[in-house]
């Protein structure tokens, strides 16, 4: 049973709250380390540090990943001076999320992104002159000139998690599948290119293989679900092994959605108060003996 929190302040000392109820919600990488650290999670990794055993604490992590970027500079500018944006052209997959089928998104940076609206990147670039002159001249309009076709990878054949030093370990891959489909949409890039009504001065060449691919985006570290065989909490937040533990945001998401996760882990966090507060608040909240 959960009875509140003990923690150190910036000065080291120890303090200990008392609850009736404890919500954890310290996001995808925070959950499972405080659950670790309070000695619930896998047997593998808490040793005899384990008080409660749930395989499913700290994995089933899964995300998406936005790599190889397909970069290219053109003879003039193809941007405005300010703005940073990107635009969806195509999907590869007509079923976008549906488990095992890998989804890519190709959208263009036509308005910058991170590689080069910034001088260290831009300089150091594929396109970039070594020194001197030439790279000076380059750099003045250069982040202008370069945009890209980036792979959106999302929905992917793999498995990660969390482990109790903070570190995304994969578990699984399908490296064949993946690197397949990011064969496919390159090559559709490099089509692309071809067509376009001012060509490209040079295109640059692809980055990035499945083995190389970390996810972002990340949920599902401490999954809800219907049993503890797969998940740590129920679909009304609920520990399924500690009682009056109630875990919630970007952990307690189930799995990866096509598109950005910042809008599931909102409609979940939504749904979360509402389900927490009608179980457990509804008639007040019980904290004689705890407050």
């Amino acid at each position: 049973m959960a009875t509140g929190v003990v923690y150190k302040d910036k000065t080291g000392a120890l303090h200990e709250v008392r609850a009736a109820r404890v919500i954890v919600a310290t996001g995808t990488k925070g959950v499972p380390l405080l659950l670790y650290a309070s000695g619930y999670g896998p047997r593998e990794f808490l040793g005899d540090k384990l008080l409660v055993e749930n395989k499913n604490v700290g994995h089933n992590l899964d995300g998406d990943s936005n790599n190889p970027v397909l970069q290219a500079i053109w003879p003039e500018p193809i941007r405005p001076m300010r703005g940073s944006a990107a635009s969806t052209w195509t999907s590869l997959n007509q079923k976008p999320g549906i488990r095992g089928e890998l989804t890519v998104k190709i959208t263009s940076s036509k308005l910058g992104t991170w590689t080069n609206k910034y001088p260290h990147p831009s300089a150091l670039s594929e396109f970039a002159p070594g020194f001197g002159m030439d790279l000076k001249n380059y750099m003045r309009d250069a982040w202008r000139r370069v945009g890209s076709l980036r792979l959106y990878l999302e929905v992917l054949p793999w498995s990660w998690r969390m482990t109790p030093d903070g570190q995304e370990e994969r578990v699984s891959i399908d490296e064949a599948k993946i690197n397949a489909v990011i064969k496919q949409a390159t090559d559709l890039n490099y089509a692309w290119y071809e067509k376009m009504e001012m060509k490209p001065l040079k295109v640059g060449k692809p980055r990035g293989e499945a083995k190389d691919l970390r996810p972002g985006h990340i949920l599902g570290t401490a999954r809800a679900g219907a049993s503890r065989e797969n998940s740590v909490c129920t679909s009304d937040f609920d520990c399924h092994d500690i009682e009056n533990l109630m875990i919630t945001s970007g952990a307690s998401v189930p799995r990866r959605t096509f598109g950005l996760s910042a809008a599931p882990v909102a409609v979940a966090a939504a749904y979360a108060w509402r389900r927490i507060v009608a179980n457990h608040f509804s008639r007040g909240s019980s904290t004689k003996g705890f407050a």
